[in-house]
C-alpha cells in the first residue's frame, strides 16, 4: 500500500491540496494501490481560517480520516493556543517545539502513529509525506524506521538547506534552521528519494544529497483549465495576479509607479482597466500601496478562491503579473505554469534574475522588465494592443501543456514509486 500523508485537510483550500491530488490520481491510474492519510480539521486550524474550505468532490473511499488522539503534551498545547487566536502562546509554542523535538508542531503527529498502531505498516508499504510542516517528515521517517517500510519526502517549501522561508526575519530563520538541520539530515538519510520543486532548489542541497534529490515542478492545472474557454480579447483591459502575495513582493513598487503612469497618459478611466490581484486579501501592505498611488478605481482585491473560481477569472486576462520576491532568485511559484497554460502575456514589471525570467524568454511568454521605463513600455504596448481590438492570445501546443502539467510532473513520482513497490 502507498499512504500519502496530507499535511492538512484535503478540504482545505490550497495548493497543497492540488499537488497531493495529482500524487493520488497518478498512481491510481497506473493501478497503484494508494490512500490519503487525511488529518481531522480543527477549529484552531490556522490554515482553514486563511485559505477556507473547499469540499473535496472525489471518490472518497481512498480518503482515510483518522481521529485526533492527541498525547497529554498536545492537550495542553490545544488549550494554550485556543482557537489558533493566541499568537504569542502559538510563537512561543513553536519555538519551544524547535528546541526540544528539532522540527515545529504538526498537531496529528501523535494520532498518525496511533493509527498505523491500529492499521500496521508492511516491508513492502510506501510512505510520501509532503512538507511543510516538516515534523511530518520526522514522523514518516520514524514510522520508516520502525517498520522497515519505505519513504519519499515531498518538499513543497524550503526547510534548512535553502532559502529562508518568504516574509521571515532572516536571523531568526537563521537560528530556527540550526535548531532543526539535525532532524532534516535523519529524514534525509532514512528516505528513499526527496523531491524538491526546482532546480535551482535542489542546488542548494549538499552534494552528498544530490542523487537523492529530485525535482517535481508545481505544474499547470490542466484537469480545470479549459483552453477553448480563454478569451483572446475581454471588453475591460485585465491585469490578473493569482495567490497569496507576500510583503518581499511588494518592496519593489515599479509596477505600481509604471501603472500610475499609463493610467494618467492615456487618460484611461475606471471601468476601461482593471488591476485584479485574485486571493490576495490576506496581505494587509496590498490596499496601503493601492491608497498611496491613488489606484484604488483600478485595482481590485478578492479573497481566497476555489481553483475553479480563480480560472474563470484568468480567462479574461490580457496579462498575468508576476511580481519577483524581493532578491529571491531560486523561487518556482505555483502560479507560473499556470499563466503558461492560460496562454497569455506575462508582466514581469522588475526582474528576478531568476526562474521567472529564464522561463518567460525562453518560452516567448511575455514583459521581462528591467526598469520602470521599461515596464512602462510593456504595459503601453499591451494597452495599445487592447484598443486595437487585438487577440492577446499566445498559442500552444498540447504536447506543451502536457509538458507543463501537474499530470506530467506526478510521473515522476510514480517512476519511483513502481521501483521501491
Amino acid at each position: 500500500m502507498i499512504y500519502i500523508l496530507s499535511p492538512y485537510n484535503i478540504d482545505i483550500n490550497t495548493t497543497a491540496r492540488n499537488r497531493i491530488l495529482s500524487f493520488y490520481s497518478a498512481l491510481s491510474k497506473h493501478g497503484l494501490a494508494v490512500k490519503i492519510l487525511n488529518p481531522p480539521l480543527l477549529a484552531r486550524d490556522t490554515e482553514a481560517k486563511s485559505k477556507g474550505i473547499l469540499k473535496y468532490e472525489g471518490d472518497g473511499d481512498d480518503i482515510l480520516s483518522f481521529e485526533l488522539r492527541e498525547n497529554k503534551i498536545e492537550q495542553l498545547i490545544a488549550k494554550l493556543i485556543g482557537n489558533g487566536n493566541n499568537r504569542k502562546a502559538t510563537t512561543l509554542l513553536g519555538f519551544l517545539s524547535l528546541l526540544i523535538k528539532g522540527c515545529d508542531f504538526y498537531y496529528p503527529a501523535n494520532s498518525l502513529k496511533e493509527y498505523f498502531k491500529s492499521y500496521p505498516l508492511q516491508a513492502q508499504d510506501v510512505l510520501i509525506a509532503s512538507g511543510f510542516p516538516y515534523s511530518l517528515f520526522k514522523v514518516a521517517a520514524e514510522l520508516a524506521r520502525e517498520k522497515n517500510c519505505k519513504v519519499i519526502l515531498d518538499y513543497r517549501d524550503p526547510w534548512t538547506y535553502t532559502y529562508i522561508p518568504l516574509d521571515s526575519n532572516a536571523l531568526i530563520g537563521r537560528i530556527k534552521n540550526k535548531l532543526q538541520r539535525k532532524t532534516e539530515e535523519l529524514c534525509l538519510a532514512t528516505a528513499e528519494k526527496a523531491f524538491c520543486d526546482s532546480e535551482p532548489v535542489k542546488k542548494l542541497f549538499p552534494p552528498k544529497y544530490q542523487d537523492k534529490i529530485g525535482v517535481l515542478l508545481n505544474g499547470a492545472n490542466l484537469q480545470v483549465i479549459k483552453t477553448e474557454r480563454i478569451i483572446a480579447h475581454y471588453p475591460v483591459f485585465r491585469i490578473v495576479y493569482l495567490g497569496t502575495l507576500y510583503n518581499d513582493q511588494l518592496t519593489d513598487l515599479s509596477f505600481f509607479r509604471a501603472l500610475s503612469h499609463l493610467i494618467a497618459s492615456k487618460q484611461i478611466a475606471q471601468g476601461q482597466l482593471e488591476v485584479l490581484f485574485v486571493g490576495s486579501l490576506s496581505n494587509a501592505l496590498l490596499p496601503e500601496t493601492i491608497i498611496n498611488f491613488g489606484l484604488t478605481e483600478f485595482i481590485k482585491i478578492t479573497r481566497r478562491l476555489s481553483l475553479l473560481e480563480a480560472i474563470e477569472i484568468a480567462y479574461t486576462a490580457a496579462a498575468f503579473l508576476h511580481l519577483k520576491y524581493g532578491d529571491r532568485t531560486e523561487i518556482d511559484s505555483s502560479k507560473h505554469l499556470d499563466y503558461l497554460a492560460l496562454q497569455k502575456p506575462i508582466l514581469l514589471p522588475s526582474s528576478d534574475q531568476g526562474n521567472v525570467e529564464k522561463s518567460i524568454k525562453e518560452q516567448h511568454a511575455g514583459y521581462v522588465c528591467y526598469s520602470e521605463n521599461e515596464c512602462y513600455g510593456a504595459m503601453q504596448e499591451l494597452w495599445e494592443k487592447h484598443q486595437k481590438g487585438e487577440s492577446f492570445i499566445i498559442p500552444r501546443s498540447e504536447r506543451f501543456l502536457y509538458g507543463i502539467s501537474r499530470e506530467a510532473e506526478a510521473e515522476k513520482l510514480v517512476k519511483v514509486v513502481k521501483r521501491l513497490v
